[in-house]
């Protein structure tokens, strides 16, 4: 287990390490010179470790390590229906992939991966681990990972170099977990969640993490791209440990867009920085409902800044979209102008300062974002209720942060002209032109009456 401790409120952020059996390593496979998208390796419940071959007729194996390791640069693993036990992929340095991951997929049907043991009580809740353990590192290298089902958490061990680099998960059903120093990495299309915490008992879902950036051997090397992904239902008992949706600790840089959160514990994003990031990037999002307790104790921290050992900087929050109720906290720690809000939708009034920290608050960057009841930073507006701007104002899943049809005070009130306000698309992919919208949609009245 890795222990790290943050220094908000004194609460411990646990990130377990525990994995499931390590997979034999094979010989290093030489990298193909062309990229040929075609199955060479295949995966199946009755399939062998000890037998299985690369081919055009491959004999399965039955892990997704020892499959990765007969793979070369550009191949498909295919992955036959079924439900897996827990599985560990390691690196390859006979992989040197430039533009040809290797794809592991499903053939057809659902494939999950399944922690060993997380119920009723979590001892073992990590479904799918990316290198060998926490000091040996060993995440893989151009490696693409799609559709697949983790009933628990992911665990990815990078060394902010050759191993860990280019790892994309893609559309996949997970839980929680941690990524360690992988650069390039992708996040996208996929659902994370729901989760407990360990404070349940009887503990029923088969995943005990958030999903955090956190480096284990103090390297602080992750670049990552969160894309078109949605957390949802991170819950705990007790107001004695973190369990936010996203705990971005120690990174180099990210993106986090196009995503969605709700029902988080504490916070939908946690911004905690263990080292000053070189740009952290949170953009055309929506936020919904963050508590405490079960749900028992409502918070406000869509996304809260707290303090440690990093500077609070080199961080934009711009044209996303809030619901009523929720904004952007700063705990703890000293916010400075390299923190810049545009063109936000706030469910805030900025002057009435929730039970966690402060609203509006000085040091930081505002503009043109709407506030509930008062202004706050230049060229603001208000509105008494912020959902009264959206589809459907619900801060659960069946939140529609849309636009309504008719013209509201969200419509062309972003006219800054520099490069923290040049956002050319919002959520969907609708081009942003003239006097651009605050909130994560840009269409017009008229487009959105169609």
């Amino acid at each position: 287990m890795l222990t790290l401790v943050g220094r908000d409120v004194g609460r411990q952020i646990r990130v377990s390490a525990t994995a499931a059996h390590a997979v034999g390593r094979a010989a290093a496979q030489p990298a193909s010179t062309s990229v040929v998208r075609k199955i060479r390796v295949r995966v199946s419940t009755s399939g062998s470790d000890s037998s299985c071959r690369r081919g055009v007729h491959p004999a399965p194996c039955a892990s997704f390590g020892r499959a990765y390791q007969l793979a070369r640069c550009g191949d498909i693993i295919g992955v036959e229906p079924g439900s897996y036990p827990a599985q560990r992929i390691g690196y390859d340095a006979g992989k040197t992939c430039t533009n040809a991951a290797v794809l592991l997929r499903p053939t057809r049907g659902t494939v999950s991966a399944r922690s060993p043991n997380c119920t009723p009580s979590p001892s073992q809740c990590t479904a799918l681990v990316l290198g060998n353990d926490v000091t040996d590192v060993g995440a893989p290298s151009w490696l693409t990972i799609r559709g697949i089902r983790l009933q628990g958490d992911v665990e990815v061990y990078g060394n902010g170099r050759s191993q860990g680099d280019h790892l994309t998960l893609d559309r996949i059903n997970g839980g929680g977990g941690v990524v360690s120093d992988s650069t390039h990495f992708v996040l996208s299309n996929s659902r994370m969640g729901g989760c407990q915490n360990d404070d349940y008992s009887p503990h029923r879902t088969p995943c005990d993490n958030n999903f955090i950036f956190a480096s284990q051997d103090n390297g602080y090397a992750t670049t990552a791209r969160l894309v078109h992904d949605t957390f949802h239902d991170f819950t705990k008992r007790t107001v004695d440990s973190h369990f936010e949706c996203l705990f971005i600790l120690d990174v180099t840089t990210v993106v986090v867009e196009n995503s969605r959160f709700y029902n988080c514990m504490e916070a939908g994003i946690q911004l905690e920085y263990r080292e000053t990031p070189r740009s952290v990037l949170i953009q055309n999002n929506w936020f919904g409902q963050t508590s405490d307790e079960n749900g028992n104790s409502r918070e406000c921290n869509a996304i809260r800044l707290s303090s440690n050992d990093g500077t609070q900087t080199n961080t934009l929050i711009r044209y996303n979209s809030f619901a009523h109720g929720q904004g952007v906290i700063s705990s703890s720690g000293t916010p400075t102008s390299g923190v810049r809000m545009i063109g936000n939708l706030f469910g805030l009034d900025p002057y009435a300062d929730c039970a966690t920290g402060r609203v509006g608050f000085s040091g930081a960057v505002y503009d043109s974002n709407v506030w509930e009841r008062h202004r706050y930073g230049g060229n603001s507006r208000t509105i008494s209720n912020i959902s009264r701007l959206y589809v459907n104002g619900s801060d659960l899943a069946q939140g529609n942060y849309h636009l309504i049809r008719h013209k509201t005070v969200a419509d062309g009130l972003v006219k800054g002209t520099s490069a923290d306000y040049k956002l050319l698309r919002d959520r969907d992919g609708h081009r942003r032109s003239g006097q651009w919208n605050a909130g994560a949609d840009q269409r017009t009245p008229a487009q959105r009456r169609k």
